[in-house]
């Protein structure tokens, strides 16, 4: 069997339901055994009944419906009513149509054109052999369709009962956090609020795995509850326009499609692709996700686009991120930095600007120059003024040991500071610390980066950091600070080495401990 595989990519949203618009709401009764199957493809679902202990010959069924069970009977529905539906679009161009598996929905603000139409549905249906179930056809100014309950001016979800005494496998809480996320498009929370939750699903894949909910999770499903309390979406006024407005929530932004109320909330993946999400990157890509959002469900682009950022700060990133050069591109609006007076959006206003203060994109003229490097060995050194320091560290990766070089060169020089390294990862790194939201907690370095950034974040004075190849062979001072940096970790890893291979031979002969060999070949105790 060839799987069709899904033709309708989502729900719909109904706050794109125009304010005020009258509503039908109609169910159509067991679709799935309305549907009659081809006669030559009958015999293709044929199956038996064993007799009970052989008493008689066994029965033979063949399905003469859309069978129950078999993975294209869902598009095949969702086809034969669509195909069934098709005519009252074409008679009624003006009505709205809401069509998801066995439930429709009609709209108009014409309540005469919309009971025309609910009998020309039903008589299409009766052709098609489907039939409604009448005692679940809603006609009134208040129904249920698809989870939510529409109002003639908001959409309300309905109401989750969140149970933590049900809260014991990994099953348990993928099947919460699946019911939560389903809500967040009327939820203002953002996703550091709900990390505590998420983490939770990290660890043993096992299905069964057992989880624990920890006492800041147990605040994330608080804060849930009390946003459930408010939550619900504005039904838009379909002659005024509308804005999308991204916000610096705390680690990652939040963003909304806002017209006098909240049309749409839209969060960022819980899981990041990267180590280090760069805060004005993940704000130009929410943007572009809410652009792509406003298309899908109302067919406009908004009028406004308003981010956390003045209009010269926008041209700066437009010039050094891709992703802010094709957010400026790609969208015709304005771009504005001043947000609408509300309530509800006042959650967001006191969080600090996330924009880079003190990583400088051009050498300081008045700063010191200090040239770093790191070894496999667990050396690491630093360079100023033909001045060497040098130190081990418990590391063989050479990027993480030039990592904590760089932590320390910025500790040592608070002022300001030019720092050349020859690894383009550390470099990349630092350049995107200081503005990071999140970073990769399942990463070795995360620890290290989180330090970086917090020493970043508390500088007076600029700090910037380029590459230089190494072993170049180039003239000139950088080459040559970047090769004293080299050698002296290559200088400090070779004397280590000659103390440790003289200690093994020196047990291997005499076989004594550990703290005679320290004594013996005066090694201290990191080195032994």
């Amino acid at each position: 069997m060839n799987l069709f595989g899904s033709i309708q990519r989502g729900l719909p949203l109904l706050s794109a339901l125009p304010k005020q618009w009258k509503i039908v709401i109609l169910d159509i009764k067991d679709c799935f055994f309305s549907i009659p199957l081809c006669h030559q493809d009958r015999p293709r679902f044929a199956f038996t009944i064993p007799a009970l202990n052989h008493m008689e010959p066994d029965k033979r069924f063949q399905w003469k419906v859309l069978p129950q069970g078999m993975a294209n009977s869902p598009t095949m529905c969702q086809l034969f009513v669509k195909a069934a539906l098709e005519p009252v679009r074409q008679y009624f161009p003006s009505l709205l149509l809401l069509h998801y598996m066995d439930d429709i929905l009609l709209c108009h603000k014409d309540m005469m054109l919309l009971q025309k139409s609910y009998s020309f549905l039903i008589k299409m249906l009766n052709q098609w052999g489907l039939q409604i179930a009448a005692e679940k056809v809603q006609i009134s100014e208040v129904g249920s369709f698809l989870g939510t309950i529409i109002f003639p001016d908001k959409i309300l979800p309905q109401k989750l009962e969140i149970r933590r005494d049900h809260l014991h496998t990994l099953n348990d809480f993928q099947k919460l956090l699946g019911s939560i996320n389903w809500l967040r498009p009327f939820l203002k929370i953002s996703s550091a609020e709900l990390k505590p939750l998420f983490d939770i699903l990290k660890g043993d894949s096992h299905i069964s795995s057992p989880r624990a909910l920890t006492p800041a999770a147990n605040k994330a499903l608080q804060v849930v509850e009390n946003a459930l309390q408010n939550a619900q979406l504005q039904r838009i006024e379909e002659s005024q326009p509308f804005n999308l407005c991204v916000f610096k929530t705390a680690q990652l932004p939040t963003a909304v499609l806002w017209q006098d109320g909240p049309l749409l909330w839209i969060h960022p993946n819980a899981s990041l692709a990267r180590v280090i999400d760069w805060y004005p990157n993940a704000v130009a890509q929410l943007a572009l996700h809410g652009l792509k959002a406003a298309v899908t469900h109302f067919g406009r682009d908004p009028k406004l686009l308003i981010v956390p950022y003045t209009a010269t700060q926008v041209q700066v990133l437009a010039a050094t991120s891709d992703d802010w050069a094709v957010l400026v591109t790609s969208f015709s609006g304005q771009i504005d930095n001043h947000y609408p007076r509300h309530p509800i959006l006042q959650f967001a206003l006191n969080q600090a600007i996330v924009f880079p203060q003190v990583t400088a994109k051009n050498p300081l003229p008045e700063g010191i120059i200090v040239y770093t490097d790191g070894s496999k060995t667990g050396v690491g050194a630093y360079v100023t003024n033909n001045k060497i320091v040098s130190k081990q560290y418990n590391e063989t990766s050479p990027q993480i040991v030039e990592c904590l070089v760089v932590l320390e060169v910025l500790k040592a020089f608070p002022g300001p500071l030019n720092i050349v390294s020859d690894s383009s990862y550390v470099v990349n790194a630092v350049n995107l610390l200081e503005a990071a939201g999140v970073i990769k907690s399942s990463s070795k370095v995360t620890d290290i980066f989180q330090k970086i950034q917090a020493v970043l974040l508390h500088r007076r004075f600029p700090v910037y950091i380029t590459h230089v190849r190494a072993h170049s062979g180039l003239p000139g001072p950088i080459s040559r600070g970047n090769d004293l940096a080299d050698q002296a970790t290559r200088v400090v890893a070779a004397a280590l080495s000659s103390q440790v291979d003289a200690a093994r031979n020196f047990h291997k002969q005499f076989h004594v401990t550990a703290e005679t060999l320290r004594h013996s070949l005066c090694i201290d105790q990191k080195g032994g």
